[in-house]
């Protein structure tokens, strides 16, 4: 077992949090990688190449995720999360990019 007692979220993690009970993801269920898409005003696009994310550097903060359509659900799944933590990391709130 884990003794998380010394624990802290980051700044990013709070936020990401703030985001999601703000739109209605609160459970597991909830946490389908169309609807999170959406929320944080992405596009995702199955792809042939490894999966990965390209963004504008402009105010509209555009991006879009491709994923290999050739991983199995769990795997898409860990490839989106891990996609939009490049975004979410480098738009982080209060930071200046």
């Amino acid at each position: 077992m884990f003794d998380l007692s010394l624990y802290k979220p980051t700044y990013v993690e709070n936020w990401i949090e703030e985001v999601y009970q703000a739109n209605g993801i609160l459970t597991p269920a909830d946490m389908d990688i169309e609807r999170i898409a959406e929320v944080f005003g992405e596009k995702v696009v199955d792809t042939k190449a490894k999966s990965h994310v390209r963004w504008e550097d402009d105010e509209d903060n555009f991006f879009v995720i491709f994923l290999n359509k050739a991983l199995d659900e769990l795997s898409k799944r860990s490839d989106f999360h891990h996609e939009l933590c490049h975004f979410t990391t480098c738009r982080e709130p209060g930071k200046d990019t």
